[in-house]
């Protein structure tokens, strides 16, 4: 697609440089063939005691503790051995370890039970984080904790109303 700013094509931009600071899950996205270790840090970068914290934070660090393997475990394609939970919790825990300035999400909680989303989504809304968390989601807790709803009909933004201060 193309990127705007307003309502001007943004095509200046260095896409690798903006690609660095981005990150997401999209409706669908499954994990990739290989281990839990290689699907949350293909690039071998991250921090041992961040990816724990990380993995603790959206309760995927019990589930991978009692695997056999645990962070070696190998995963099919599409994340299959694992529950349907898990796997999204996976790959929230991916995007947020490249510690992205903008996060996008395209109901990443939909297969989570309420009380999992809750915490995932709590985690991912606190103030401390210093990203920025575009959701589309029909889970309403989103909205509970989000300074903005913008809506949006067949591409044209209908509403764009702040919900409470930043």
């Amino acid at each position: 697609g193309n990127f705007y700013t307003n309502d001007a094509q943004f095509d200046k931009i260095d896409k690798t440089l903006f690609r660095n600071h981005i990150a997401g899950v999209i409706h669908g996205e499954t994990p990739f063939a290989g281990t839990i270790a290689q699907n949350l840090n293909f690039d071998e970068t991250v921090d041992p005691a961040e990816l724990g914290a990380v993995l603790r934070a959206i309760g995927l660090d019990g589930s991978i503790s009692e695997l056999p393997e645990g962070m070696q475990t190998q995963i099919s394609p599409e994340g299959r051995l694992m529950s349907s939970s898990d796997a999204q919790k996976l790959l929230v825990a991916r995007a947020i370890l490249r510690k992205p300035l903008v996060l996008f999400f395209e109901d990443p909680t939909d297969k989570m039970d309420d009380d999992t989303a809750r915490q995932v989504i709590d985690y991912l809304m606190d103030p401390a984080h210093r990203w920025t968390v575009i959701v589309t989601s029909k889970n309403p807790y989103w909205k509970s904790l989000a300074t903005r709803l913008i809506t949006v009909n067949n591409g044209t933004i209908t509403q764009d109303k702040p919900l409470k201060s930043c």
